[in-house]
């Protein structure tokens, strides 16, 4: 939305004042704040100096107490390490030598803390007061000092060379050789002079920290005063703009958020307890939450709308009428919803109207239903389902017509074949068992009606049979066994004719046999009576 059409009463301005103060706020406050790290970087920085002239004015302190101690006891004792820790120190003061050389030293201390320009290089005392910023007058103080210590030292240089018998030429350097003299030596390091001179060193060394003390603590004195006032005027900032919020950003959100969305809220809890969009805003502005209210009140108008036509739509499916769709004009997801109903129930109809023109078919006793199943999803699944139910139910009733007519023709080693699932493959498979139950009893009675053309009827039927099956296997069976009892009995009365037979044969044999032997013996008698009639004529 551009600020063209925005309500006279937007809440973008509103907004916008309240961003505009809170940064303004925020700036300040940052400002400030940023101030108060500069103040206390500079309080810090002026801490620091006063902690760093402190240890230099030890450090020149414990360099000119070293140089002392390392004179006196080798004026005592003569042992040339003191001198050299003697002129180590010198050096180290001169920049000639790194803080190392030193042990135990407050410089190598301070080094090692980094409180000195170079951890572990050669830097001559001067060069430390300008990394420190320390005024004209405490240049001049620790300048004094370190002047007063080095001629101090000078001092101490003459007395180590009296020991070992050098004075001084004109030139200062000690190529004069003489007697040495330890008396005047320890006179030149323990004398009134010396000691003044020292205790002198020790004022100017305190002198720089008091005056270092007191400029560093004037500087901080300013920042903490400084510190005060911009605290202080934070402190007014934050009132005022607690005040700013407290009594307009509150009123504002109070009387142009809150309100109507606590109205929006226990609107949308009623509508989630109750499932109905049937109520609407009543909260009437001129601003961004008037339009927002008006385009919802529009919006739970399409919603109920739209769901009263959804749920007629559906009803209507429930109670077995496929026609109804919803009409109303929608937009963006509720024209998507339409679309959505509308097309699920055009699905419906198609697979309930296929589905139905199928039963009927199959009512009628038609098998040979085509069903389309060019259906999205699950309704592509159901018809492709109710398709393939009655492709399998057609295909197997096929399958058992022509296996029943093979039947009839008296083929009985045809089979049921085709595919089937569930109940159509439990009556395949019944199908199929009583033509292999009917094929082997046919099977055993045609061989034991083989068996006994030949003259066997010892052969039985020995299958598993049950029912009107069992019956003709017991009543071909039992017949059997009749025949065989009648062709025993035949045998037997056969065996007695033959018996007799053979009796009447020999009988007939001797009768025979007996007329042959008086056929032989009439014609021996008629061979006699023919001789004996012969000789009678003769």
């Amino acid at each position: 939305m551009t600020s063209s059409h925005l309500p006279k009463s937007s809440l973008k301005t509103v907004l916008n004042r309240i961003v505009i103060v809170t940064v303004l706020f925020m700036a300040a406050f940052i400002f400030f704040i940023y101030q108060l790290v500069m103040l206390h970087d500079e309080s810090q920085a002026a801490e620091n100096t006063k902690q760093r002239s402190v240890l230099l004015a030890l450090s020149l302190k414990d360099s000119s107490a070293s140089l002392t101690r390392n004179a006196r006891v080798y004026v005592v004792t003569g042992n040339p390490i003191y001198e050299k820790r003697f002129f180590d120190v010198l050096a180290v003061r001169s920049g000639e030598q790194p803080y190392s050389v030193l042990e135990n030293s407050l410089l190598l201390q301070m080094a090692t803390q980094g409180l000195l320009p170079e951890k572990q290089g050669k830097v001559p005392l001067k060069a430390w007061y300008d990394v420190f910023g320390f005024d004209e007058k405490e240049r001049g103080l620790i300048s004094e000092a370190e002047r007063q210590s080095s001629a101090l030292a000078l001092k101490e240089d003459i007395a180590m060379n009296m020991v070992k018998g050098l004075y001084a030429d004109s030139q200062g350097k000690f190529t004069v050789k003489g007697e040495p003299n330890r008396e005047k030596a320890l006179d030149y390091v323990h004398g009134d002079d010396y000691y003044n001179k020292l205790q002198d060193i020790i004022k100017l060394a305190d002198e720089f920290v008091l005056s270092v003390n007191s400029r560093t603590s004037n500087i901080q004195a300013e920042i903490n005063h400084k510190i005060d006032i911009i605290v202080s005027i934070m402190l007014i900032m934050s009132a005022l703009y607690a005040l700013f919020v407290v009594v307009y950003v509150r009123n504002m959100f109070n009387k142009r958020l809150i309100a109507p969305l606590s109205m929006l809220a226990q609107l949308s809890a009623n509508m989630v307890q109750t499932g109905q969009f049937k109520d609407r805003i009543t909260h009437v502005s001129d601003d961004e939450i008037g339009m927002t209210a008006q385009s919802l009140n529009k919006l739970f108008a399409s919603l109920d709308s739209a769901i009263q036509e959804a749920n007629s739509v559906v009803g209507a499916l429930s109670a077995g009428n496929f026609k109804p769709r919803m009409t109303g004009a929608y937009v963006g997801s509720l024209d998507a919803l339409k679309q959505g109903v509308n097309t699920s129930a055009g699905h419906i109809e198609s697979v309930m109207n296929q589905l139905s023109s199928a039963m009927k078919a199959i009512q009628s006793g038609q098998f040979n239903v085509h069903i389309n199943s060019q259906a999205p999803g699950e309704f592509g699944q159901m018809l492709s389902s109710a398709s393939q139910a009655v492709s399998e139910l057609n295909n197997i009733v096929n399958d058992i017509n022509s296996t029943m007519a093979k039947l009839n023709e008296g083929e009985l080693s045809v089979r049921v074949q085709s595919d089937a699932q569930g109940e159509l493959l439990s009556m395949k498979k019944s199908v199929n068992h009583t033509l292999e139950t009917l094929d082997s009893l046919t099977n055993e009675l045609v061989a034991m009606a083989q068996a006994q053309m030949e003259g066997d009827f010892t052969k039985v039927s020995s299958g598993v049979f049950q029912g009107r099956f069992k019956l003709l296997q017991d009543v071909r069976s039992q017949s059997t066994e009749r025949i065989k009892d009648v062709i025993n009995h035949v045998n037997d009365a056969a065996s007695i004719v033959s018996d007799a037979s053979s009796q009447v044969s020999y009988g007939a044999s001797e009768l025979s046999s007996r007329s042959q032997e008086q056929a032989a013996s009439l014609e021996e008698t008629s061979a006699t009576m023919n001789e004996m009639s012969s000789a009678v004529q003769a």
